[in-house]
């Protein structure tokens, strides 16, 4: 890989990880981590047009956010026109699946995408859907099981207790 591909590369791994990291160490999104951790997605969701249904819809729609956020650099990079190819997509999606908790997310907030979903009638985070999806594929790919957790979901309490 040519010097000018490998700049690009970590600049494009390094921006999508930043921006990822922004999304959720925003203050309202720390507290609404907080208070699914204290009370559960189902308990966040159990009652419409409340603080704790609000902070699950900021929980699943920055993840929903962030799977746009992969998934657009994915569609982009395997377009052909770009000339990165699949070893730029490989190594990205190792770059985000090692980093950041989304099966641990997607799998926390399952009962309020489910809740959320019944009452607006319509999947409410159709690219966190994808995203799952992907780190499913990306698991078969790198030879781990479902059980692996990321070096990344091993320190996620660091962040918040």
């Amino acid at each position: 890989m040519a010097a000018s591909k490998r700049k690009s590369t970590k600049h494009n791994h390094s921006a999508a990880l930043l921006a990822i990291h922004a999304l959720r160490t925003n203050p309202e999104y720390r507290a609404a981590e907080f208070i699914r951790r204290s009370k559960g997605a189902k308990a966040m969701v159990a009652k419409k047009d409340t603080k704790d249904y609000a902070a699950a819809l900021i929980l699943i729609r920055t993840w929903n956010t962030i799977g746009a956020v992969v998934r657009q650099t994915v569609e982009s990079s395997s377009s052909t026109s770009s000339g990165l190819g699949q070893d730029f997509m490989d190594s990205y999606l190792d770059a985000i699946f090692e980093e950041i908790p989304i099966c641990h997310m997607e799998q926390g907030l399952r009962q309020a995408l489910d809740k959320i979903a019944t009452d607006w009638g319509e999947d409410v985070a159709p690219d966190l859907s994808w995203l799952r999806q992907e780190y499913q594929k990306w698991l078969e790919r790198t030879g781990k099981d479902d059980d692996y957790i990321s070096r990344h979901c091993k320190g996620i309490t660091a962040m918040f207790g």
